[in-house]
């Protein structure tokens, strides 16, 4: 029995901490983004991605464009840093990116300059750039908080 408890409090810190990191990458790249160069760019994918299981349904916003630097034609997917195109169980929030992206819209995309395929339609930090890294803390915390519980008193 110990040891279960132990690999379930190990796999809970160990995601949380991957899931902060990357998170904490997320968040520097939403905040660097804002001072990005933008190219004139189109939507030429807009759908709500719906997957459904014993649990339910989550639905994930599918926007992808297209945009020109330097003569060469790039494309990406990242709405926004730190949880773009995350599944969600709430319909609404899918359907509110496919709404404002349509396919077909001219829209102004934020690039890298020093890697100009990382781009983002909605440059800057904002609360949802923090996605992420919120939900990689509560994993480690729990994780964290079960196995001192653990440890204290068993």
């Amino acid at each position: 029995m110990k040891w279960i408890v132990l690999v379930v409090v190990g796999i809970f810190v160990a995601v949380g901490a991957g899931l902060m990191l990357s998170g904490f990458h997320q968040i520097k790249l939403a905040h660097a983004s804002h001072r990005w160069p933008t190219a004139s760019g189109q939507i030429t994918h807009s759908q709500v991605q719906i997957n459904s299981d014993s649990d339910g349904a989550t639905y994930k916003p599918i926007i992808k464009f297209s945009y020109r630097y330097q003569g060469r034609n790039l494309t990406s997917d990242n709405i926004f840093f730190g949880g773009g195109g995350v599944a969600t169980g709430d319909r609404r929030y899918a359907d509110k990116f496919v709404r404002k992206y349509p396919v077909g819209k001219r829209v102004q995309v934020a690039y890298n300059p020093h890697r100009p395929k990382q781009s983002v339609l909605e440059a800057g930090l904002t609360k949802k750039s923090f996605i992420q890294f919120t939900f990689g803390s509560l994993f480690f915390m729990m994780g964290g908080g079960v196995g001192i519980l653990y440890w204290l008193f068993l």
